[in-house]
């Protein structure tokens, strides 16, 4: 009876272990695939999340509520305690970038 509860024991402890290394590789990947395809800025002093979904709508599709939750929900922010110099992912695909687009180095945009 000892035995088998070791075993068990083992098979819990085992299951648990292959689970949590599946679910820190999937939140791994899910990070890199948004670093792969949206664009990362960077807030600017006075900067605000209606702001931005302004600047980029033409690039986003999205209406600007839709844009601001997407960008809350990733970034595990609130849209009303943005922080200048934070870097954030927003919904505007790398390859809808123009090239006459550039990020500053201040984090605002340059057409």
């Amino acid at each position: 009876m000892k035995i088998k509860m070791m075993n068990l024991s083992f098979y819990i402890l085992f299951l648990f272990t292959i689970f949590s290394i599946f679910f820190v590789s999937s939140y791994i990947n899910k990070d890199s695939r948004l670093e792969e395809e949206y664009l990362f800025i960077q807030l600017s002093s006075g900067d605000t999340l209606w702001d931005v979904a302004e600047q980029f709508a033409d690039q986003h599709g999205l209406a600007t509520t839709q844009f601001i939750k997407w960008v809350e929900e990733k970034n595990n922010i609130d849209g009303n305690l943005i922080v200048a110099g934070e870097r954030i992912v927003i919904p505007v695909k790398k390859e809808h970038i123009s090239d006459t687009v550039l990020l500053v180095a201040d984090g605002s945009v340059a057409h």
